[in-house]
């Protein structure tokens, strides 16, 4: 198309190709460029949003010497505290855990070290005694109960087991902080605990009908006349798991042992830790039967073997649910260090008189079964040394065989200064249980801590 001479041919995008512009939209359209043309001229851009710095003549050295001050050329120092810098500490993996200088340590991302709570002594006994259990796996935690130093922590893993074959285990996660295995027994604690808590009287007799095994069902949760009657702390010592499912029907509701369940860890995150975990996990059902075999540790609970040691530092002192604490520090690569704060409880626990009754409870469960008489093979400096504890054992036969045993416990008995945890695989063929093993470290290295 040609155009006239008064009108012009504009190409615009998204338009018809050809589109006409009319003399008076082009004249609008030219006075509109010639005055912001005109304003710029005139005006100017404001002086505040140049980018570029005015230059000045420096400060001599003895100009500023004569002010007090320094050269405006010369260094000026710098607060090390005030600067930011781009390599912040990463995580840390467990399998780059190093010694140096009779100390352990872990590698952070960006080139960041870990100084550690660990203690060699017991890192290398429990190595040393998993490495002889000839089982599936293993994993060891032991803390100091009084301020949740972490100070074993410990796994073992026969990669050529028929069971880890079956199991899907979290490489990047270490053993002790995987929730692989059934809390069982140590549940049982949790439900004391909440029976305590809810005003049980521990010394009030309660009748019920025993059941064998884990066959219990809704009739064992009746009130009935019988001759099967006991009290809460001999119930608990003795491992009667008729009474605990009898007696948390009647007194516990779902809402209040899931309480006591997260006052004591359970779906608890810890304060910052150093290491990738997985969550301990407990899930409380509605309906009665399954709430009673929740309660006694037979379904709805899965727990790592640090938090069993933490729970156990709980009952050992004054019921608070400490944060366990596994860094001293931090250091850069300059050697610049930044002290570990300390955290305030993970969680509230459960009140010291529960605590304490508990404690008569683990006494009692050690002393008066034969899981005391493996603790009497002390050596002779440890003959006075008393441990309070509880062994337990799970075992599922389908899809395939399968047998986690558990101890938990602290020592000394009298004045509690660490807390232990033991989780141990099995299959038809075992050789030792986390009892064992749980008193073989302890008998290597007690003598030696501080």
């Amino acid at each position: 198309m040609i155009s006239s001479r008064y009108d012009v041919m504009i190409r615009v995008e998204n338009m018809t190709p050809h589109k006409l512009l009319s003399p008076s939209t082009l004249t609008f359209h030219l006075v509109l460029v010639a005055g912001f043309l005109i304003y710029a001229r005139l005006f100017g851009p404001p002086e505040a949003t140049s980018l570029e710095v005015p230059s000045r003549p420096l400060k001599t050295s003895a100009q500023a010497e004569e002010k007090g001050g320094q050269p405006e050329n010369s260094p000026v120092p710098i607060d090390r505290s005030m600067l930011l810098t781009e390599t912040r500490p990463g995580s840390m993996s467990h399998k780059t855990f190093f010694e140096r200088e009779e100390k352990l340590w872990g590698r952070l991302e960006n080139s960041w070290l870990a100084e550690l709570t660990l203690d060699k002594r017991v890192q290398a006994a429990s190595k040393y005694h998993f490495s002889k259990s000839k089982s599936a796996m293993g994993a060891l935690a032991l803390v100091e109960v009084k301020t949740g130093r972490v100070i074993g922590l410990s796994e073992y893993i026969d990669r050529k087991h028929p069971i880890n074959r079956r199991m899907k285990l979290n490489d990047d996660v270490h053993l002790a902080l995987q929730s692989i295995a059934p809390s069982s027994g140590i549940f049982r604690l949790v439900t004391a605990a909440a029976l305590l808590e809810s005003g049980l009287n521990p010394l009030q007799k309660y009748c019920y009908r025993k059941f064998k095994g884990a066959w219990i069902q809704a009739k064992h949760l009746k009130r009935v006349e019988s001759n099967s009657c006991n009290y809460l702390t001999e119930a608990v010592a003795a491992t009667d798991n008729s009474y605990l499912a009898f007696v948390s029907h009647h007194h516990l509701s779902a809402d209040k042992l899931k309480k006591q369940a997260l006052n004591l860890g359970f779906d608890r995150r810890y304060s910052y830790f150093g290491l990738p975990y997985e969550l301990s996990v407990a899930h409380i059902p509605s309906r009665p039967l399954e709430r009673a075999k929740t309660a006694v540790g037979f379904m709805g609970s899965k727990m790592n073997t640090l938090h069993a040691a933490m729970l156990m530092s709980s009952i050992a002192t004054d019921g608070k649910l400490k944060s366990p604490r596994l860094v001293e520090h931090i250091q850069d690569q300059s050697g610049h260090q930044i002290d570990a704060p300390e955290f305030p409880p993970m969680a509230d626990g459960m009140s010291p008189s529960t605590a304490a009754r508990l404690r008569r409870i683990m006494k009692n469960a050690i002393h008066e079964s034969p899981v005391g008489k493996v603790f009497q093979d002390w050596p002779s400096q440890l003959r006075s040394m008393k441990v309070a504890g509880q062994a337990s054992v799970r075992t599922f036969r389908k899809p395939s065989f399968i047998r986690y045993t558990w101890f938990v416990g602290y020592v000394p008995a009298q004045d509690p200064q660490w807390a232990i945890a033991v989780m141990i695989v099995n299959n038809e063929r075992w050789f030792v249980r986390a009892l064992d093993i749980a008193h073989r470290v302890l008998k290597d290295v007690l003598s030696q801590l501080d």
